[in-house]
């Protein structure tokens, strides 16, 4: 059963199920809040999350969503002009969320501090887990033949061989600031937050996760394989790969409620992986 109580500010809290803090009990107030997932409703009329004239949150996220989900398949393009669709849907993300939401919702969507542990647990396992997913992907799954290697579509051919560390510095650059960034900020920034105020908390971890595996596929015929030849191998490989990061990511968003251990788990994940795909 879902209960509304207000606070002294006036705002509205929402508890599912659960009994609501006495009135002027502030420590009991942030315990229930932090261990319950608690959250403002977003998707109210009198309180939207975009600027003007983006009023209507739930629409104008799907069409944010289906924009970046156009350009990130443009990647299937190869070549300049689909390295640069690619690059605009970092840009387009980033500029959805830094531009349009509303300052005074800026911390709906995890703009806030957390506690230390998750520098620890952001770092250390992304990395970990960045490790562990390319060594399984570059070793065992190599000798599988329905299973194709994702290194040319993490690291492009034409990005080996570059003087002065360039490929290092490339994917470092790539894989370990503008992609977290933009990919956290859009898909466990805005879409976590805008849904969860929908759907039960799981719910929208596994459906953003999945959507999160889906675009991945785009990485499907870089280098690799002429424009739009689907392969089910590496398709595979892909999808279950990022739909389980994108899952991780989110539950280190909720977990800490912030944004940036996500951030920092995805570029963790990103660089452990460069390491072994790199070499």
């Amino acid at each position: 059963m879902t209960r509304n109580t207000r606070t002294p500010s006036g705002h509205s809290h929402y508890y599912l199920g659960l009994t609501p803090p006495l009135k002027g009990d502030n420590t009991r107030t942030a315990r229930t809040l932090s261990g319950h997932f608690h959250h403002h409703m977003l998707i109210k009329g009198n309180n939207p999350l975009f600027i003007k004239p983006f009023a209507n949150t739930g629409l104008w996220t799907v069409l944010f969503l289906a924009v970046v989900a156009v350009l990130r398949f443009g990647h299937l393009l190869r070549g300049v002009e689909g390295a640069m669709l690619a690059l605009g849907a970092q840009i387009f993300s980033l500029l959805v969320v830094l531009l349009l939401v509303r300052p005074e919702r800026r911390k709906d969507t995890g703009f806030k501090g957390f506690k230390p542990r998750w520098w620890f647990i952001s770092i250390l396992g992304g990395f970990a887990l960045g490790l562990l997913l390319a060594s399984l992907n570059h070793f065992l799954l190599a000798r599988w033949d329905w299973i194709v290697r994702m290194d040319k579509t993490i690291v492009p051919e034409a990005w080996h061989g570059l003087p002065f560390g360039l490929t290092e510095a490339a994917v470092a650059l790539i894989g370990g600031v503008l992609t977290p960034l933009s990919e956290e900020l859009f898909f466990r920034g805005l879409l976590v937050s805008v849904w969860r105020g929908k759907m039960n908390i799981w719910a929208v971890l596994v459906v953003q996760a999945l959507i999160f595996g889906f675009l991945h596929l785009a990485h499907v015929g870089l280098e690799i394989s002429p424009c739009f030849r689907f392969q089910t191998g590496l398709a595979l490989n892909i999808f279950v790969a990022t739909s389980l990061g994108g899952f991780l990511f989110g539950l280190a968003r909720v977990g800490s409620g912030s944004l940036w251990p996500a951030v920092m788990a995805h570029a963790a994940v990103n660089l452990g992986a460069a390491l072994i795909f790199v070499s």
